[in-house]
């Protein structure tokens, strides 16, 4: 998830759990590199395996992401030592949370997997939330179009009451679960959207 992260820009959010690839060359320094190991196995590498090894390693794509992300690990991690993947956090820029789960070696406790969960399924509320005012709204005479084009630009222009309720049904249950007023706000909106034309 980091690499695409940093690779594809359509990427708005990832989540990542005891990364691996990350620090390859820390073998060479007698300290523990991230998984698969290869200067463990090949103490004495030629100029061109280390080069060629960086290529795949996260720490050097890390710098490149721009969206937000969530990392977990544990302390105990033998598969992805945790200063391996540090060595790939601390070069991110973007913004980025840290939930360490320190007795934990190359496995998920069930918090850690439902607090994962709880952050992904926020990312992509906000992202539905966003895409519903950005271009399900209709800023100019009120409601929500039935369906937008890939691009957001609308694609099924009518109204419809049942849209219209799932509209003020996501942004309400939103606004309760994160206290975002704008989508209170939409919500109200749409409400005097159905009372004044129904």
């Amino acid at each position: 998830s980091v690499v695409t992260a940093a690779l594809d820009k359509r990427i708005t959010f990832y989540a990542a759990i005891h990364p691996a690839m990350c620090d390859h060359q820390a073998h060479l320094k007698k300290t523990a590199g991230g998984w698969p190991h290869y200067f463990y196995y090949f103490p004495q590498p030629s100029k061109e395996r280390i080069t060629t090894a960086a290529y795949y390693d996260v720490a050097n794509f890390a710098r490149l992401i721009t969206a937000p992300g969530w990392f977990s690990w544990g302390y105990n991690d033998e598969v992805c030592p945790p200063t391996s993947m540090y060595a790939a956090y601390n070069i991110i820029t973007a913004k980025k949370e840290l939930h360490p789960y320190l007795e934990t070696g190359h496995y998920l406790y069930q918090e850690q997997s439902d607090e994962w969960n709880k952050w992904l399924c926020r990312q992509m509320a906000t992202r539905a939330k966003q895409e519903l005012i950005t271009h399900f709204y209709d800023h100019e005479y009120g409601g929500v179009f039935w369906s937008v084009c890939e691009d957001g630009s609308p694609l099924d222009t009518k109204k419809q009451i049942y849209a219209l309720g799932f509209a003020i049904y996501g942004l309400s249950e939103y606004h309760r679960a994160t206290g975002d007023a704008e989508a209170l706000e939409y919500a109200i909106r749409l409400f005097y959207d159905i009372e004044e034309h129904s």
